[in-house]
């Protein structure tokens, strides 16, 4: 499976976590990807025979909200297309940056997003799913309304406990979070942020995220914490292709 990194608060110098971060690509070798804002900076490669993220991280990287992926591939063949974090575009011309950790074994409502994606991968058919449920819309939304058709999205996907849907969604404002599979996601809570990652990334006292509602947060700060699901992800189920 994928591995993820998110910080949301203060700008503060991020290199020894994305450093631990990025030393896990040994087992995570398809691809490695890094979104600071809307700047999407990724290659279909390992992370630690990368020059450019080599040459990257020996500069300080001092960012306020920054997400970071590294792919071990289960759907969709190796190629930049195919490399989180993906960023996609709604009508009033907000953008919208996703990663996703997880198989989606079966939710037909997703199908539908192949023949326009770029790539052939199920998480950029989330993010797809999503900007469709926006355009739907006659106005711009506000930020309960995104909230709500994000938790939406997230319990259609996850109705059947198949799909494994750990998710960072980044619209600009606010980082959205869910994770619906058992210590697959760790939180740091400091005075300047949260840092958010699959595996905790240093010696500090890191938590297991919540499980099953998604929370939002903005300048580092918990803003709204959703509806409790019962969809865990069972494990049994998933197969790797």
């Amino acid at each position: 499976m994928c591995e993820m990194f998110a910080y949301s608060g203060e700008k503060k110098q991020l290199n020894s976590y994305l450093n631990n971060f990025f030393c896990h690509s040994e087992q995570h070798p398809h691809g490695w990807g890094m979104a600071i804002g809307y700047n999407v900076e990724k290659e279909p490669l390992k992370a630690n025979d990368s020059a450019y993220l080599k040459s990257r991280l020996e500069n300080a990287v001092e960012e306020s909200e920054l997400i970071a992926h590294i792919r071990d591939a289960t759907v969709g063949s190796i190629n930049y297309l195919n490399t989180h974090p993906f960023i996609k575009v709604d009508k009033f011309n907000n953008r919208y940056v996703l990663t996703h950790n997880g198989t989606i074994k079966k939710c037909k409502k997703l199908d539908q997003y192949k023949s326009i994606q770029t790539g052939t991968t199920d998480s950029e058919r989330i993010a797809e799913m999503l900007i469709d449920k926006i355009n739907k819309l006659d106005y711009h939304p506000s930020f309960e309304e995104k909230f709500c058709i994000i938790e939406d999205l997230i319990f259609e996907i996850t109705e059947n406990n198949e799909n494994k849907l750990n998710l960072f969604i980044y619209d600009g404002q606010y980082l959205y979070v869910h994770c619906n599979s058992k210590t697959s996601l760790h939180l740091l809570k400091k005075d300047n942020g949260v840092y958010i990652a699959t595996k905790p990334v240093s010696e500090e006292d890191w938590t297991e995220f919540p499980l099953n509602s998604l929370i939002a947060y903005k300048n580092g700060k918990c803003i709204k914490k959703g509806t409790r699901h019962n969809n865990l992800w069972i494990p049994e189920i998933e197969v790797k292709v």
